[in-house]
C-alpha cells in the first residue's frame, strides 16, 4: 500500500527551475547516518500508520548500500592544509543528508554543499531529486554547517550545528 504525504511542486517556465515543499518538518535523531535514517523511518511509520515502511539503504553512485559513507571519507585524505572554519568561504561549507520516501521504503543520500544566505543551502540537484532508484524529491534533509559549532562539520554532539530542510529546488534537466 502506498501513502502520499502533502507536497507542493511548482515549475517556473522561464528558467526551468522546479521546486518542491514537503510538509515534513522533522529532524531525525541519532549519532550517525544509519541511526538517523532508522529514526526517520520510525517517524514515517508513525506519521503514515504504515508499519511496513523500512529503511532500504544509502543511495550512492554505485547503487544502494547498507553502510553510509563516513563524513570524513566524502573527501579523500590528501596533503591540503585544514581550513579555518571560522573564516569565509570555509565557514559556509557543510555536510548534508537527504531522506527520500517512495511510499514503502526510505533511502538516504549523503553529500556536501554551501550556505549561500541565512535560509538557503546550495548542493547538487541529485541531492534533492533522485532518479537513481525512483523519480522523486527528498522529503527532508539534515545540514551541518562547519562554523556553527566551531569544531568542524560533525562533532561528538551530532545535533551541534544541525539544521533541517523541507523546501527543495533544482534546475530541470
Amino acid at each position: 500500500m502506498f501513502y502520499t504525504l502533502y507536497a507542493m511542486s511548482t515549475e517556473n517556465e522561464l528558467n526551468k527551475k522546479v521546486s518542491y515543499e514537503s510538509n515534513i518538518h522533522y529532524i531525525p535523531k541519532g549519532n550517525n547516518p544509519t541511526e538517523r535514517s532508522e529514526d526517520f523511518t520510525k517517524y514515517m511509520r508513525e506519521s503514515t500508520g504504515n508499519s511496513h515502511i523500512f529503511f532500504k539503504g544509502f543511495l550512492t553512485e554505485d547503487g544502494i548500500k547498507k553502510s553510509p559513507k563516513l563524513p570524513s571519507k566524502l573527501i579523500q585524505a590528501d596533503n591540503r592544509i585544514k581550513a579555518d572554519t571560522n573564516l569565509s568561504p570555509y565557514k559556509q561549507c557543510g555536510y548534508l543528508e537527504t531522506y527520500f520516501f517512495d511510499g514503502i521504503s526510505i533511502y538516504t543520500k549523503q553529500g556536501t554543499g554551501a550556505l549561500i544566505d541565512g535560509n538557503r543551502f546550495v548542493t547538487a540537484g541529485s541531492m534533492v531529486y533522485s532518479q537513481d532508484q525512483f523519480n522523486g524529491w527528498a522529503m527532508s534533509s539534515l545540514i551541518w554547517i562547519a562554523s556553527q559549532d566551531g569544531r568542524g562539520t560533525l562533532t561528538d554532539d551530532p545535533s551541534s550545528g544541525q539544521n533541517g530542510g523541507y523546501r527543495f529546488s533544482s534546475m530541470q534537466g
